[in-house]
């Protein structure tokens, strides 16, 4: 995106958070369109992302376990 041909101020100065676009596209989102999570927004000063929490649903537990 920063080797377009036409270079846009707005998109230099903002702060890009790869890794967490990343969980959240790859991990989160797919998990609650199973319906394996649920999410709630979060009022926050993030306008472009915004703020989410997340909780596992009733359903989580019996498709996944983990041992520690």
């Amino acid at each position: 995106m920063k080797q377009t041909t036409i270079p846009d101020k707005r998109f230099w100065d903002t702060p890009q958070d790869y890794p967490g676009f990343a969980f959240y596209t790859r991990i989160l989102r797919p998990l609650q369109w199973f319906g394996l999570l649920e999410q709630r927004n979060v009022a926050g000063d993030d306008k472009i992302y915004g703020k989410f929490e997340f909780k596992k649903s009733e359903g989580f537990d019996s498709i996944f376990s983990f041992r520690l």
